[in-house]
């Protein structure tokens, strides 16, 4: 500097510059990273109790997406798609400086309502808005060009789907552009974007004021604190699929329900904790138990108060099981009747026919059980899917940290906060004396409500597709 600058207040100037840019400099990855540590929260909006959406950034342009814990992609609808409806947002990447079409590779993503065609391209993304701190550039997405999903219309609520799937990268069999190019090496977005930890909580409908969020995302390390907190609410159960966020399931039952059921989870389940499926999805072998209960609801809603609260055994390891509840407001829907009333658009939907009542045939609405058919096996049993029912009564720390993924749940309030004092999962034998009747004294007389849902805008079982034939890895 003192050759190149021989005049000192020039040099004393330049030196002050360098070192102030310095500072400021670290000063700004300080920020950022404490931002990291602190978290961020992504609010959450909830569309009839199906779809739950947040803000995605996508270069500078922001998209209500369903952020889906089930999948790996990022998918946005675009300019480029002439058959989606002018009512929902669209990326245009003739707005985006920081587009790049990379390899310009045209892929299909297969959903259970029908193919996604996109191109795909690189581009900055934020999950949530400009002001997130979680971000990646270059990062591969993919631009609807068309697409055969019922739900995707003009009522939709949601422009993309955006993948959380815990692998570094994104598995073999599961990217669109199999085959084309090296698409395995594609890092998933929580690998690029160097995000170990997320949470999700939904609030439940009716319950939560107008000025509080439908639902939260969580991004980063403050959640854990929240664990930290609250460290006799959560129970850790081990992440055992490679691919999903799958866990063990060892046993299943519906207290006070009259149905001999076969064994269901012997010796064990799959159980996908999914927040981009909107009901819970159960194998043929449980259709005993859908079909009693299906009998059982009063199409007027009448008798939620006498049905069960059912009993899910999650593995925790070392042969111990922590077991989760679920009251009738988490698998009781209440639809319109017009919508539904055809058995074959209602099989089509959900994989099972209805028994017929004369129970609501003045009403606009009727009760009925929110169960979705899945005839997938897989290295740990048949697959369940817990949807989104599950995480309006758990919140639920995703940890994908150390190479050893794993899940922390905990029972939640109706406005998304942890419940308090003690451990809230611990096991209730329901068949002693009082034990039913002590479970449903934890839970809220609204609990025992159905939840209003649109079943037309029900979220389809996008990722089951993805593996062909009944095995699923998970």
């Amino acid at each position: 500097l003192a050759q190149a600058f021989p005049g000192s207040s020039m040099r004393s100037a330049l030196i002050s510059s360098l070192v102030l840019h310095a500072l400021g400099l670290r000063h700004h990855l300080h920020g950022s990273a404490l931002k990291r540590n602190e978290g961020y929260t992504v609010r959450l909006h909830n569309h009839a109790n199906v779809q739950y959406t947040g803000e995605f950034s996508v270069g500078k342009q922001i998209l209500p997406v369903v952020y889906d814990t089930g999948s790996f992609d990022v998918i946005v609808l675009s300019t480029l798609c002439a058959q989606c409806p002018e009512a929902l947002a669209k990326y245009d990447r003739g707005r985006s400086a920081s587009f790049t079409s990379g390899e310009d590779i045209t892929a299909e993503h297969h959903f259970g309502s029908g193919p996604v065609r996109s191109k795909k391209g690189y581009e900055t993304v934020r999950l949530g808005g400009q002001d997130s701190p979680f971000s990646a550039t270059h990062m591969p997405f993919y631009q609807v060009l068309s697409h055969g999903i019922a739900v995707w219309n003009s009522q939709a609520a949601f422009s993309g789907i955006v993948g959380l799937g815990h692998p570094a990268t994104v598995p073999q069999g599961f990217s669109a552009d199999a085959g084309v190019g090296d698409a395995s090496s594609d890092k998933t977005l929580v690998e690029t974007v160097k995000m170990n930890v997320f949470a999700f909580c939904l609030a439940r409908s009716g319950d939560s004021p107008d000025d509080l969020p439908a639902g939260l995302f969580q991004l980063g390390d403050g959640s854990l604190n929240l664990r930290e907190k609250h460290p006799q609410s959560f129970v850790t159960v081990p992440v055992l699929g490679e691919v999903h966020w799958s866990v063990r399931m060892t046993g299943f039952r519906a207290p006070g329900l009259d149905v001999t059921m076969p064994s269901i989870c012997d010796p064990s389940c799959g159980a996908i904790v999914d927040s981009g499926t909107s009901l819970i999805a159960v194998p043929p072998s449980a259709l005993p138990f859908v079909t009693a209960l299906d009998g059982l609801v009063k199409r007027d809603c009448s008798n939620l108060d006498k049905l069960p609260i059912l009993e899910f055994d999650l593995d925790t390891g070392a042969g111990q099981a922590t077991t989760i509840q679920l009251p009738p407001k988490a698998y009781v829907m209440k639809v319109r009747r017009q919508l539904e009333q055809g058995s074959s658009s209602w099989k089509e939907l959900f994989g099972w026919g209805r028994s017929s009542s004369d129970e609501a045939a003045q009403s606009e609405f009727e009760c009925s059980p929110a169960f979705m058919l899945l005839d997938k096996e897989s290295q740990l049993g048949p697959v369940w899917i817990l949807g989104m029912p599950f995480l309006r009564y758990y919140y639920t720390i995703f940890d994908r940290s150390n190479g050893q993924p794993k899940i922390y749940i905990a029972r939640s309030t109706p406005t998304c906060e942890v419940e308090k004092g003690g451990n809230t999962l611990n096991f209730i034998n329901s068949t002693q004396a009082g034990g039913w009747q002590s479970m449903r004294r934890s839970f809220l007389a609204n609990d025992f409500t159905p939840t209003t849902m649109d079943i037309n805008a029900t979220l389809p079982l996008g990722w089951s597709s993805a593996a062909s034939g009944m095995q699923l890895r998970l």
